[in-house]
């Protein structure tokens, strides 16, 4: 694959700017190896759970680190990102996810609140990857956690 990918560049960039913040969100900031580190463990877990190339994935989440982290990881896992606005009503976001035919969406714990309900048909084939439990396993794994 040629080096002007934009993967590659991304990973490039990533491992120039190491020690730098990536992104700041009010009180909170991540630094490009964080980023890095965190957008891996949400690429290999895409991988291992069987999501494949140029499959879309949703991300459900108004936490602006969370986003950027799960749309990089998302794309090292060279799969396509489909945001999904948590102030939508949730009926609106199950159409979108149905149109889509979404079968993996990233999330936290809260958000994910929104679609469940008690008339979850034809949710039954999504898989859920929540933020806690990737965070919970790099600190398992004992990797450095973004602040």
């Amino acid at each position: 694959m040629p080096n002007h990918v934009f993967q590659n560049v991304l990973n490039e960039c990533l491992n120039r700017f190491r020690d730098n913040t990536a992104v700041v969100d009010s009180s909170r900031h991540i630094t490009y190896k964080e980023l890095d580190r965190l957008s891996n463990c949400i690429a290999n877990r895409m991988i291992s759970g069987g999501i494949k190339k140029e499959k879309y994935v949703g991300i459900l989440s108004s936490d602006r680190i969370f986003i950027i982290t799960a749309i990089i990881g998302i794309l090292k896992a060279w799969a396509v990102f489909v945001p999904l606005d948590p102030a939508h009503p949730a009926e609106r976001l199950k159409t979108m996810i149905r149109s889509v035919d979404l079968r993996c969406i990233l999330c936290d714990k809260k958000t994910h609140k929104k679609l469940a309900s008690p008339n979850n048909a034809g949710f039954e084939l999504i898989e859920f990857i929540f933020i806690e439990d990737v965070l919970s396993r790099m600190k398992r794994d004992n990797s450095e956690v973004p602040r």
